[in-house]
């Protein structure tokens, strides 16, 4: 899930696991916005856009293991 802190006007990307009942931070870059998140078939990477205060756009792909 993506969420907005207002405090930092930024998104973030948090991982639920149903099962387990747990969440964490994906994410820290605090970028401007966040788009197109989609997972690898193997459910162990999840790509996503990032864009920044100087509207760069880029791709990120991070590596999940569980918290």
């Amino acid at each position: 899930m993506t969420v907005f802190d207002r405090g930092t006007s930024s998104f973030d990307v948090w991982i639920h696991d149903l099962v387990r009942d747990l969440r964490w931070r994906l994410t820290y870059d605090q970028p401007t916005a966040l788009s197109g998140l989609a997972w690898t078939p193997d459910s162990r990477r999840l790509a996503y856009g990032l864009t920044g205060d100087d509207g760069t756009s880029r791709i990120h792909l991070a590596e999940l293991d569980s918290p």
